[in-house]
């Protein structure tokens, strides 16, 4: 009995070693995990302002839109004389609308990375969760093993007991035979 409950503190031993093995990497999978938090909240900052600066091209593109259309009217006011500037405001115009479609595939990109924003945003939540239902599992996986410990240290303990009082015993059943 001895010798078997010797052999349970030693497993359980080991497998608190295994335990401790797992914390270990439990804490650098979460520092890695705040590490990925981190970067995805700057990324998310650099995202928006990524956002703002496409809507500011928007907005001058639009504006050179309007000043190129004005100028255009003044050329044409002008008759001979503001054939020139007609032309030039006729290619201020060609660049201002292939700003505007380049804006608008931005924006449309810009959309897409915001539903996957949205998508890793939700992944990330989830995986926070999980990761933390591990670490209590982990957590409690531990104490059982140490209260498992701490049983087999009182069963070893009672099994010295009974061996010594046998022992008792038979010293005296041999003396009071002897």
């Amino acid at each position: 009995m001895g010798t078997y409950s010797h052999e349970t503190e030693v497993k359980v031993n080991q497998g608190i070693e295994i335990i401790k093995r797992f914390n270990d990497s439990n804490s650098k999978y979460s520092k890695h995990l705040d590490d990925v938090n981190e970067t995805f909240s700057s990324f998310t900052e650099d995202y928006k302002k990524i956002n703002e600066i496409v809507d500011s091209i928007g907005k001058i593109s639009r504006q050179t839109n309007m000043l190129s259309l004005n100028a255009a009217i003044e050329a044409a006011r002008a008759g001979e004389h503001g054939k020139g500037f007609g032309v030039v405001a006729q290619e201020i115009r060609k660049l201002a609308e292939g700003v505007a479609v380049s804006i608008k595939n931005i924006s449309e990109t810009i959309g897409k990375l915001d539903e996957q924003t949205v998508l890793i945003k939700k992944e990330m939540e989830e995986l926070n969760v999980k990761f933390e239902e591990q670490s209590k599992d982990v957590r409690a996986t531990e104490l059982t093993f140490n209260e498992i410990l701490d049983s087999a240290g009182q069963l070893n303990e009672c099994i010295s007991n009974v061996s010594n009082e046998v022992a008792d015993i038979e010293s005296i059943i041999v003396s009071n035979i002897g």
